[in-house]
Parts: structure tokens; C-alpha cells; sequence
């Protein structure tokens, strides 16, 4: 069954979809971007891809396999180049399956040594990322046809976690983050939020260690990204819980600080807090963005006008105009010719681990000492009362 919704979620109607057996688990509804009376249907024990070309009303298999089909995490996807084009992985036979006629019909094009969990494209690219089970993340420069493992978020090697979803910025596509879920609640380390700001070339903790994370949602607001995390556990039966229960988070600075707004959830449940999905809409006629959010313990949605977050135009203060750069032990600030140093301006500097290791007022002072760093990449933040700004910095 899949609920249907023609005002935002007030109120819902029904569509019946035909499944194999009564287990079967919805992972991944797939609406076409031009023609929305094209939604595709796939998960667990549900056997095979399913389609629909008239808004749900009639379905038919597209994707019929010798064994059962599986969607883990989100593996259901459009090209970014292509409308025509759509991706699917099998997480049982770790096979990468792709469409050129929006779902109708699919071929294998290739196969990763690994179970799938998830499937992204960076933005703007033929690049193709898939999270999989143990932590493992592959990339694809070519559309898919050939995959090489990238990196491995965890050390356990005992495959007891998976990565259920990866996403990336469209205003800046080398930031991406990756959540990452575990089962067993004793391997360390364990879970947590991963960035990149090299475009998945390399991964690190930015987050939520030791927690098990599963859904990820990034809305760009102006010149800011905003993104939320959701939580997962599991072993209902017994406690303590894996951590991850309930979480609902976001960030406005890339993962330094964290605003956790689970408390404000008038939830349904108090233990089934299972954040599956999340989701922005952008409603261009009110000029706001809505977070939706798919849980066990209910559907909710979140109001959040864009009229917080103005452009770098409509900014008076010129904060995004800012540089500043590393040069002989020293950060060097550089403003605009026609601004003067704002009033409670802030410059702070951090590792890519969150450490700071400088946090200043930016008067009349344009050079701060900051001795016997190694040679890495550091963020650079400035903040007024309006907004902020980070910098990626590389240490000489």
C-alpha cells in the first residue's frame, strides 16, 4: 500500500501496489521529475521493480530476476544529465541496473564487490557513489559501468554496519556527507555523520560518533547548506538501545555545531523513532521549504521560510565577501575595499575534526598568530548577527 497526499500532507488517499508476499517492505517510490504520472516502486521482499504510468492507478513488473529483488537504503535514482535515465542496485546480487527509457525497461550494466545500500550522483558529473554494507564506499566515474572502492568509514570489518544514505551540496558539489548506521551497539569505532570536501576523494568524522545514523536531507538556503540528520536502533526488545533513537538534528556550518530539534517532535510513539527518510519540497508559490520526515512513530513536516536566509546581494554587512588564507603562522583576513570591519564580527578557525583553534572579535585586527600548525586543511568561519561564512583553508 502507498499513501498518497495532493496537499501537502493533510490528507491522504490510498494506491494499492501488487507484491509477492505479505512481508513486503516499501523502500524506495520513485516520482519522475518530468512526468510525474511515471512513479516506480521497489524493497524488500517485493521481488521486482515495479511501475506505474498513469499516477499509481495501474502497475506492471519492469525488472523480473531469477532471485528476489532487493532496495536496502535509497538505490532508486535519476541521472542528473538525463531524465531518460534512472539507476537501481540490488543489494542481493550487488548489481548496478540501469534505465534509458524512465523505467520502462532496465539492463545490468555492472557489478560491485559488495552488497549496495545506497546510490547518489554528484551533481553536475557521470560520478556515482554507492554506500554499502560495512562502511564501504565505491565510486564511479563513468556513469556506473566500473566501480573502485573509495575508502572504508569503519574498522570493524565485521560488515555489523551499512551506509544507508550519501548526499551532496548543489551549491558547493565537492561537500558531500554520508551517514552511517550500525547494528552491534560494542564495535568501535561506530556510526556517525562523514564528510567530504575534496568530492569523495576522502571521508571524515564530522559528527555524532558512535551513534547510528540513517536518513540525511540538505536544503541550500541562499549561500548556506542546512543539514538534517535522523536516527536509528534497533533490538526493541531489550535495552540499552543502540544510540540513535529518536534523533532528529541539523546543521547551518557544515557539521561544527549541531541543533538537535527531536524534542520539539510531538512523536506518536515513545520508542519506535526510526527516522526512515527525509525529504525537502520546495514550494516555490509560498517561498518556503518543507522537510518532510517519514518515521514508525508517525509523518511530520517541518515549515522553514527562506526568508531567514538572505542572498549574499541583500546582505548589508558583505559578510560572503570575506577571504582569509594561512601564510607563515599567521591567518590573514582580507575585507572588501568599500566595508569596514563590522561590530561584532567573529573569526574562529577549526580542524576538519571540529577542533578550534582560534576564536576572535575581527575589529581593527587583520592578522592572527597561529603557530606550529601541520600541514592540512582547516575551516575558517566568520559569523556576524546576520550570517555566516566558512572558508576552506590549506595549511603551507
Amino acid at each position: 500500500m502507498i499513501y498518497r497526499s495532493f496537499d501537502g500532507g493533510n490528507n491522504w488517499d490510498t494506491l494499492v501496489v501488487k507484491y509477492q508476499n505479505s512481508t513486503s517492505v516499501i523502500t524506495n517510490i520513485f516520482i519522475h521529475p518530468v512526468d510525474t504520472n511515471i512513479i516506480i516502486v521497489g524493497g524488500i521482499r517485493l521481488g521486482t521493480l515495479i511501475r506505474s504510468t498513469d499516477g499509481g492507478m495501474h502497475w506492471e513488473d519492469v525488472l523480473k530476476l531469477p532471485y528476489n529483488l532487493i532496495l536496502a537504503g535509497e538505490t532508486l535514482i535519476g541521472d542528473v544529465n538525463n531524465s531518460e535515465v534512472i539507476y537501481a542496485a540490488d543489494l542481493n546480487s550487488s548489481s548496478i541496473f540501469r534505465s534509458t527509457n524512465r523505467g520502462a525497461s532496465w539492463v545490468q550494466i555492472s557489478t560491485i564487490n559488495n552488497e549496495v545500500c545506497t546510490l547518489t550522483m554528484l551533481p553536475n558529473s557521470t560520478t556515482i557513489f554507492a554506500g554499502c554494507l560495512g562502511g564501504f564506499i565505491y565510486r564511479s566515474t563513468d556513469s556506473g559501468h566500473t566501480w573502485q572502492q573509495i575508502t572504508l568509514l569503519m574498522t570493524t570489518f565485521n560488515f555489523e554496519a551499512e551506509i544507508p544514505r550519501i548526499i551532496f551540496s548543489h551549491r558547493h558539489p565537492l561537500i558531500g556527507y554520508a551517514a552511517v548506521t550500525i547494528f552491534n551497539k560494542d564495535s568501535k569505532p561506530r556510526g556517525g555523520i562523514y564528510k567530504t570536501i575534496d568530492g569523495g576523494n576522502s571521508w571524515y568524522l564530522s559528527g555524532f560518533a558512535d551513534t547510528s545514523i540513517w536518513s540525511l536531507a540538505l536544503c541550500t538556503k541562499g549561500e548556506l547548506d542546512e543539514l538534517f540528520i535522523g536516527g536509528y536502533t534497533e533490538n526493541f526488545s531489550r535495552k540499552p538501545y543502540l544510540p540513535g533513537q529518536g534523533i532528529v538534528s541539523l546543521t547551518r556550518d557544515g557539521g561544527i555545531t549541531w541543533e538537535r530539534t527531536d524534542n520539539s517532535i510531538k512523536w506518536t510513539d515513545t520508542i519506535y523513532r526510526n527516522v526512515w527518510m527525509m525529504k525537502f519540497f520546495d514550494n516555490k508559490l509560498s517561498s518556503s521549504n518543507h522537510l518532510y520526515m517519514a518515521t514508525e512513530a508517525g509523518f511530520f513536516v517541518r515549515d522553514s521560510p527562506n526568508s531567514t536566509y538572505n542572498s549574499i546581494n541583500q546582505l548589508s554587512d558583505g559578510l560572503m565577501k570575506c577571504t582569509a588564507m594561512l601564510k607563515n603562522g599567521k591567518l590573514i583576513v582580507k575585507l572588501p575595499d568599500h566595508i569596514s570591519p563590522i561590530s561584532g564580527l567573529k573569526i574562529q578557525l577549526y580542524t576538519l575534526l571540529g577542533e578550534k583553534i582560534l576564536d576572535e572579535n575581527l575589529n581593527n585586527t587583520f592578522e592572527f598568530p597561529v603557530m606550529y600548525l601541520q600541514s592540512s586543511i582547516y575551516i575558517c568561519q566568520f559569523i556576524s548577527e546576520r550570517t555566516q561564512q566558512q572558508l576552506l583553508l590549506i595549511s603551507q
